[in-house]
C-alpha cells in the first residue's frame, strides 16, 4: 500500500485513535492508519484496492458517496460500516479535502460510536420506564434538592413538577 509523505514527522496520523482513510481520485483507499485495522478487523491487504464505500452498509452508501462529491469541507455524516467479522458498527465521519503536490485526496476521519448509541438507547428506555411507571419516583441531588419527579409522584403528592423541582422533599 503506498504511503503519503504527510510531513517531516512521518506517519503521525498512525498515533490517532480515530480511523483515518485517505481516498484517491477514484475514491479508492490509498492509505489508512492502524486504527482502521484495529476497529474493523480488516487487514491492509484486504483494504488495498477497495473503496471506502465497499465497507459501508448498502442503506448508507448513497449518502456517503454523495458527500464525497460535495465541494464544501469538512462534511459530516453518520453511517454504518461492515467489520471483518460480519459485525456492523455505527460511525461518524468527517470528510476533508487534501491537496498535495502529488494530487488531490480526500481524508476521512471516522469514529466508532456504536457504544455511545447503545448507551443513548438504554438511557431513552430508562427514561420511558421512569416516566410511564405507576410507581412514584423522585430524584434528588447530593444536597437533597429535588431535581426530578415522575408523573406518578405528581399524582401521589398532588404537587406539580414545577412546584417540586428545586425544593427539599421535606415540603411534603
Amino acid at each position: 500500500m503506498p504511503t503519503l509523505p504527510l510531513s517531516k514527522f512521518g506517519r503521525i496520523f498512525d498515533l490517532v485513535p480515530e480511523m483515518i482513510f485517505v481516498l484517491g481520485k477514484k475514491k479508492e483507499i490509498v492509505d489508512h492508519n492502524p486504527a482502521v485495522n484495529d476497529v474493523t478487523g480488516f487487514t491492509p491487504a484486504y483494504l488495498a484496492g477497495l473503496t471506502l464505500a465497499d465497507i459501508i452498509m448498502d442503506g448508507d452508501r448513497k449518502t456517503f458517496l454523495e458527500s464525497l462529491e460535495l465541494k464544501t469541507s469538512p462534511r459530516h455524516l453518520k453511517v454504518r460500516m461492515r467489520k471483518a467479522d460480519k459485525g456492523i458498527i455505527d460511525v461518524t465521519m468527517e470528510v476533508k479535502s487534501l491537496q498535495t503536490k502529488d494530487g488531490a485526496y480526500q481524508v476521512v476521519l471516522a469514529r466508532d460510536v456504536t457504544e455511545e448509541k447503545k448507551k443513548e438507547l438504554d438511557l431513552l428506555r430508562f427514561s420511558n420506564v421512569i416516566e410511564n411507571t405507576i410507581n412514584p419516583i423522585q430524584i434528588t441531588d447530593s444536597k437533597g434538592v429535588l431535581v426530578f419527579v415522575n408523573p406518578a409522584f405528581e399524582m401521589t403528592t398532588g404537587y406539580t413538577r414545577e412546584e417540586l423541582i428545586g425544593k427539599n422533599p421535606n415540603i411534603l
